[in-house]
Parts: C-alpha cells; sequence; structure tokens
C-alpha cells in the first residue's frame, strides 16, 4: 500500500469515530491494510477520541431510591359520564384504597443533569377498583404530588407539577427521562419557593455528605435492540449487576426483553441492570419491567424481565440529550456508538 493511502485510511479513522468497527474491517480488507503497523496505529486513533471524550463512564453507577406520592381517589360515573367521588375515606365505610400512596422505584443518573427511571414512578394510569364493598363499577385516580430522592441516607424532595414538560417518554421500554438539573429541591418535604437547592450542588455537597458525582461523570447505554433483532447469543453466557451488585447471569433475550437465571426477587420498578465492559465501564444495559397490577409494582415488582432499550430509546436520547455525557452503544463490548 502507498504512503498516501495509508495517510488516507489513518485520517479517515481520526475524523470518524463512530464509524463502526465491521465497516471499519471491511474497507481495510479491500485496501489491502491489515498490517500490524496500521493496526497498532488504529487502536492509537481510537483512544486518542476515548481520550478527548471527557468524561469517565460509569466508574461507579449511581442509583437513587425514588418516593413518588400520589394523591389516590376513587371515583365512579354518573349517568351523563362525569366522575363522582367517593372516597368518603373519614366515615370508615368506603375508601380503602383513598387517601395519600407512595410509589417506590429506582432512579438511575445518567450524567449530572439528566435522570432514568420508569413512567409509573412518574405517572399511574386510572385503573378498576377492585373492593367487595363498592357495588357499583368503581375506579381509582392518581394525582402525583412529590417526588424524594433517597441516596445513602440522604434526602430531597421536589414538587411534581415543577416537572412541567421536562420530561419524555419511550414507550417500548416504559423508560422515563428527567431533567433535574433545573428543578427546585428541597433538603425537606415544604411547599416554600424561596428554599430551592440545585440538584448538582446537593450531590457534590462536601459539608457531612457521604458520596459525590463528579464533574465528568457520563453513562453508557446500550440501545438499538429492536423486538425482532436476534441478539440471544451476544448475551448468553454473559453477567450482569444490580444497584446492589449482585451478579445474574442472561437466561434469554426474546422481544426486546432480557431475562435473568434464577429466582424472581422483589424489588422496586425500574431496577437497572448494567454489564461490565472492562474494568472500568459499566453499560446499562436495560430497566426492570412492571409486573402483575400497577399499583402493586410500584411497591415492589417480582420479575427476572428487564425492557431492552430500542431504536425508539436512541432518537429520544440523541434529541434531548445534546451535550454529552451519555454514550450509546449497540454493543456489549462498547465498541461501536450511535
Amino acid at each position: 500500500m502507498s504512503i498516501k493511502k495509508t495517510v488516507a485510511i489513518l485520517s479517515l479513522a481520526l475524523l470518524s469515530p463512530f464509524v463502526c468497527a465491521s465497516e471499519m474491517d471491511s474497507f481495510l480488507e479491500q485496501n489491502g491494510a491489515n498490517s500490524a503497523a496500521l493496526g497498532s496505529a488504529l487502536a492509537a486513533a481510537a483512544s486518542a477520541v476515548v481520550k478527548t471524550d471527557g468524561y469517565k463512564y460509569n466508574y461507579k453507577p449511581i442509583v437513587f431510591e425514588l418516593t413518588t406520592t400520589h394523591h389516590r381517589t376513587i371515583y365512579v360515573l354518573n349517568g351523563v359520564g362525569e366522575r363522582v367521588n367517593i372516597s368518603y375515606k373519614d366515615d370508615g365505610l368506603w375508601g380503602k384504597g383513598a387517601g395519600d400512596f407512595e410509589a417506590k422505584c429506582y432512579g438511575t443518573l445518567l450524567n449530572k443533569d439528566y435522570m432514568l427511571t420508569h413512567k409509573h414512578c412518574l405517572g399511574l394510569p386510572d385503573m378498576d377498583y377492585n373492593d367487595p364493598d363498592v357495588l357499583e363499577e368503581a375506579w381509582l385516580e392518581w394525582e402525583p404530588i412529590s417526588m424524594k430522592f433517597k441516596k445513602d441516607g440522604r434526602e430531597l424532595y421536589f414538587n411534581m407539577k415543577d416537572i412541567g414538560s421536562n420530561y419524555w417518554i419511550d414507550e417500548k421500554s416504559g423508560a422515563a427521562l428527567v431533567k433535574i438539573s433545573n428543578l427546585c429541591l428541597q433538603k425537606h418535604a415544604t411547599s416554600a419557593s424561596n428554599v430551592c437547592v440545585a440538584f448538582w450542588e446537593w450531590a457534590t455537597s462536601s459539608e457531612g455528605e457521604k458520596f459525590s458525582i463528579k464533574n465528568n461523570y457520563g453513562t453508557v447505554i446500550l440501545s438499538n435492540i429492536n423486538a425482532n433483532d436476534n441478539v440471544q447469543d451476544s448475551f448468553l453466557g454473559r453477567v450482569f449487576f444490580t444497584p446492589n451488585g449482585e451478579d445474574r447471569t442472561a437466561a434469554s433475550v426474546k422481544k426486546g426483553v432480557l431475562t435473568l437465571k434464577g429466582s424472581a426477587k422483589k424489588t422496586l420498578l425500574a431496577e437497572p441492570i448494567f454489564h461490565r465492559a472492562n474494568g472500568t465501564t459499566n453499560i446499562l444495559v436495560g430497566i426492570k419491567k412492571s409486573s402483575e397490577r400497577v399499583e402493586k409494582t410500584v411497591e415492589y415488582t417480582k420479575t427476572n424481565d428487564y425492557a431492552l432499550f430500542s431504536s425508539d430509546f436512541t432518537k429520544l436520547i440523541k434529541s434531548v440529550i445534546k451535550k454529552g455525557g451519555v454514550k450509546l452503544t449497540k454493543d456489549l463490548k462498547n465498541q461501536t456508538s450511535l
């Protein structure tokens, strides 16, 4: 191969960090460039790209316990389709399912500005009300009031109405992306508007706090795994881990769902599952799915099924997070970027 052609190929490698590995291999084979020297040069170029990225990905997955307080109302429909409140929670007769209800989930920090959780952690759909004392056909309505972050004994609250439009839902996986950088957060559950704490200030505070988040924190996420993709061979035999550090082995991957081996255990909804790509990088693979009736799964969920992130999720992340700190990959070795 001529010097000019070698330089051209190296320039392509340097200027195109997101060309997938298979495409590059094919290109090199067509040009006869498979020498050890050229391979070393390409590896050095790839290393340089990683170093200029500016983020240290998943040195420690940061996962919060979330508690969303809802006001739960029981209602029936009258003859003209209007809702009639039948909660009567103070009379001791009906209303066993009325009043405040706490839904517990996990939230996973993607970078310092965004958190990933499940859509049912932000709001619950109306559902039928099953109680033998209620003779009429009745339903439950849920109004989210507040959410609490909890991590290492520390707590922080915010009013759910403050989220506004700063959240996005991926219906295929049930994942919810929440922008938390501009929320009015409080160290106590209060409605006062003049005691706001920025999440970044709270998370990195040195005043007796138990953990910190470095400025270059970022997350690698496996994505583009669609329901009809045949990826089972890539997952079988691999080990995954949960926020508690428990190692689990893949049993199957079908229709965009990763199922782990072993008996199903009770955990919180939106529990993230990670894979260790190497000694310094963990990949967020999916989040635990809902099981059974919705209001039971937000107290806990008992399933080995985790929803993988599809191409719809890839589009969502790319359209929302534009300042970096989140890297999308389509393989469990983190060798390709999306």
